[in-house]
């Protein structure tokens, strides 16, 4: 049953008003009134409700008051004080004793804030929880909470959000220690992932072929990060990484691949302000001083024209777009990276601004119907330009247009 922290701190109060002035005036005999304080049974039905929803079966009221009260000395015994424990447990200390006692389980609302309608599973321990998958979850944008009806979300299943192309974003909750085997397959949306700082495992391929993936944090407490967690997410340009467990390197392909593709590896817990934007056509731009990098595209259309303050493409860009058919790309561009287009099926025309200066390798990779190849300038600038081996490869096109001629691919 949720309860506001408030209503739960005002609880307590009333459990230490109430069964203070019980004991205080009951002396060393036992109480042998049926009558009953109001505040108290407020407060055992909520404790009935919660039990209840657990499939547990509750103590009686007497028993129940009696497991509150704590064992009465000559004068009676009062609470001197209580405190809400960090695993939610209500924690009382008796005026007879000096340890603090565990009266139960208390549900606090402000921990149970994740996206509602995801699935969950209970672990083997009978004591925590897994999130499952998505269930009847409508947001774009989840949460993945630390608590659930009471319980500690300690993990991802496997698989739990495998395909999930709805998914742009996630966050992690703080008490989730592991991340399934594929938990994030194949989520093509997703854009975004923040890491708790619980987190001390994320499997095997846990988020490979993520292939709009541009930002990862990851939490102080990952140890390992398994084959190829993050393979295929070419568009992983960011990379936080704040475990002091690990370090994570620009261009190499241990730890997954996180770092494979990234511009800027943070390591460390230094503050850092996000550098990748997505603007309101759905462009993905990384932008560094006066440097601003294309890395993908988010939105739908198919044919498009790029942004004209861009001064490069990224490799990988626009790979397996497969539905995309026309592109022009602005004078401000000056470089194209590796496989930029490769694998557009259904790309057929292709305009190259006038200042390119560099074209990397692949670029147009397998476009089997790309047949017209358009440069913004000139024969000689269009021989200037440095272009990698293979850059051609499997190109359908035979010559490059140019604005004083054509020339021979």
């Amino acid at each position: 049953m949720k309860r506001k922290i408030l209503l739960i701190l005002t609880c307590i109060l009333c459990v230490w008003l109430s069964v203070f002035a019980l004991t205080a005036c009951s002396g060393g005999g036992d109480d042998t009134s049926d009558s009953r304080n109001p505040e108290i049974v407020k407060i055992y039905n909520m404790y009935v409700a919660s039990a209840e929803e657990k499939g547990t079966t509750p103590l009686s009221y007497e028993d129940w008051l009696e497991s509150i009260k704590g064992e009465k000395g000559d004068d009676g015994v009062g609470i001197v004080d209580v405190y809400v424990s960090e695993d939610g447990y209500l924690m009382v200390k008796y005026s007879n004793a000096t340890e603090y006692v565990n009266v139960g389980k208390v549900i606090k609302e402000e921990e149970n804030n994740g996206t509602e309608g995801l699935k969950y599973v209970m672990n083997d321990d009978g004591e925590s929880i897994s999130v499952d998958g998505i269930g009847m979850a409508f947001e774009k944008d989840i949460v993945i909470p630390s608590t659930y009806n009471g319980y500690p979300v300690t993990a991802i299943s496997e698989e739990a959000f495998k395909g999930c192309s709805s998914l742009t974003s996630v966050v992690i909750g703080d008490n989730v220690t592991s991340i399934g085997y594929g938990a994030f397959h194949n989520c093509d949306f997703l854009t975004s992932v923040i890491l708790g700082d619980s987190v001390t495992n994320i499997g095997h391929f846990a988020f490979e072929d993520c292939s709009l993936l541009t930002s990862v944090v990851i939490g102080k407490s990952v140890t390992s990060i398994g084959y190829e967690a993050f393979y295929n997410c070419y568009k992983l340009v960011e990379v936080i990484n704040r475990s002091s467990h690990i370090t994570i390197e620009k261009g190499k392909i241990t730890n997954g691949f996180v770092g494979y593709c990234a511009l800027n590896v943070i390591n460390g817990s230094e503050e850092y302000e996000s550098k990748v934007t997505i603007d309101k056509d759905g462009y993905i731009i990384y932008t560094d001083d006066s440097d601003k990098i294309l890395i993908g595209y988010t939105g739908r259309e198919t044919e498009l024209i790029l942004p004209n303050d861009i001064t490069g493409i990224k490799g990988n860009a626009f790979r397996n777009r497969i539905l995309l058919t026309s592109v022009v790309i602005g004078d401000s561009v000056k470089s194209i990276g590796e496989e930029a287009f490769a694998y557009c099926d259904s790309l057929t025309s292709v305009v190259i601004g006038g200042r390119v200066e560099s074209i990397s390798n692949s670029v147009f990779r397998d476009c089997s119907l790309l047949t017209c190849v358009m440069f913004n300038g000139t024969i000689a600038k269009w021989n200037k330009i440095s272009k990698n081996y293979g850059w051609d490869f499997n190109l359908a096109a035979t010559k490059v247009i140019c604005s004083d001629g054509e020339v021979e691919i």
